[in-house]
């Protein structure tokens, strides 16, 4: 079963999410193709799918902020496979992501849960 993520967007404006799945277990294996989502602010995107059967996980989330007023980003990349308290366990153990942006500030925050 391909992987699936619940994305809400905690932020005043619109969120681009981009989930980008690995090719097979190990983060250097590449990347397949990713898939990209808008999000309006306070609202949530259920069901987002990414890889396939063979490559469930999770190798990157990036953000884009969509506002006319503010323009920032940020990526979130695996570099290597990790247990509870890395970035690998926080992206493939968890099927929520609550992401805020704070644009005066030039920051995201990813918070993880089921």
């Amino acid at each position: 079963m391909s992987g699936t993520k619940t994305l809400t967007n905690g932020s005043k404006a619109a969120i681009e999410v981009t989930l980008v799945g690995r090719r097979g277990a190990d983060p250097s294996n590449g990347d397949l193709p990713p898939v990209t989502v808008t999000i309006a602010a306070g609202s949530t995107a259920r069901d987002v799918r990414y890889g396939d059967d063979q490559n469930p996980y999770l190798n990157a989330v990036t953000v884009h902020i969509v506002d006319p007023n503010a323009r920032a980003s940020d990526e979130m990349r695996v570099t290597r496979r990790g247990g509870a308290g890395t970035l690998d366990h926080r992206l493939n153990a968890y099927s929520v992501f609550k992401i805020v942006s704070e644009p005066e500030q030039a920051a995201f925050s990813l918070t993880s849960s089921n």
